[in-house]
């Protein structure tokens, strides 16, 4: 005969229903930050430079050019803050005048796994730490 034991299903059972409750758009949002960090130092290394406008105005924060914070709680962006390099989009993107000099998207590209694992790993310690 073979016999077993099941123990701990009450508390993942309970962990899974409280992901919602311990992972929101304000709890992770520290974690996004620090996510990014890696990607800014990147597109500041690569960010052409005619006068260092585009470059200087790359941040993480609550604002992009043009745009007024949305008031979402857990909203982070990270790109040209509003107001410091108005034409840093014309860069990244290009023009009918000017071709594209991406910076932003190549930034992210290099970091997308660690982006994805630190995100993961914050999101697995805020279930862990709600239970």
């Amino acid at each position: 005969m073979l016999d077993f034991a099941l123990s701990g299903i009450d508390q993942a059972v309970r962990a899974v229903r409280n992901i919602g409750q311990a992972v929101t758009d304000d709890t992770i949002k520290p974690e996004a930050a620090k996510a990014l960090e890696p990607v800014l130092d990147t597109a500041r290394q690569i960010a052409p430079v005619d006068r260092g406008e585009f470059r200087d105005s790359l941040a993480i924060g609550d604002q992009v050019v043009g745009e007024a914070s949305r008031g979402r709680g857990g909203s982070i962006y990270f790109g040209p803050l509003a107001g410091k390099a108005d034409h840093a989009w014309f860069i990244e993107l290009g023009t009918v005048h000017m071709a594209a000099q991406p910076t932003i998207a190549p930034a992210f590209e290099q970091h997308r796994d660690m982006i994805v694992d630190i995100l993961g790993k914050g999101a697995g310690r805020l279930i862990l730490s709600e239970n």
